[in-house]
């Protein structure tokens, strides 16, 4: 966890409520004081208004985008790291954002 990028924008939003999951390291030494671990990637993102990928797990990508779009309470995307296909997401209705890329604005009513 020492010197993680997930752990250092997490610590920069005091404000902001974070679900968070990760499959091999806690967040037991994360501080923050609206954090919540979750137990699986879809359980840390029902009801979200943003998913952050931060972590290149392959797990992340074998989860199903629609199920991801699904779970979600609004539909931005924040993958740094391109786990999630552009175009699948934005099949789905996610606003998709990476680095290098344009964003993908969706139309999609949510």
């Amino acid at each position: 966890v020492k010197n993680s990028p997930s752990v250092e924008t997490i610590t920069e939003f005091e404000d902001i409520h974070f679900c968070v999951h990760d499959p091999v390291v806690s967040a037991e030494n994360v501080k923050h004081p609206r954090l919540r671990e979750a137990t699986s990637a879809l359980d840390a993102l029902r009801g979200a208004d943003v998913l952050m990928i931060l972590t290149p797990w392959a797990e992340y990508k074998a989860v199903e985008v629609d199920k991801i779009a699904r779970a979600m309470r609004n539909n931005v995307l924040i993958d740094p790291y391109k786990v999630i296909d552009q175009s699948a997401a934005a099949a789905a209705g996610l606003e998709y954002h990476t680095l290098g890329v344009a964003a993908n604005l969706s139309q999609a009513n949510r």
